[in-house]
């Protein structure tokens, strides 16, 4: 496992999630940094 998967298996929030599962998300997601204050959606 590696990249962004390895964060979702560590997470409490998606704990017991099936591999399957948890590979469909990781190619959907992407690491990003916010600003403190910065607007993420409007």
């Amino acid at each position: 496992m590696e990249g962004l998967e390895r964060f979702l298996v560590e997470s409490p929030f998606f704990k017991g999630m099936k591999k399957e599962y948890l590979e469909l998300l990781a190619g959907c997601a992407s690491i990003v940094r916010f600003d403190a204050g910065e607007f993420i959606l409007l």
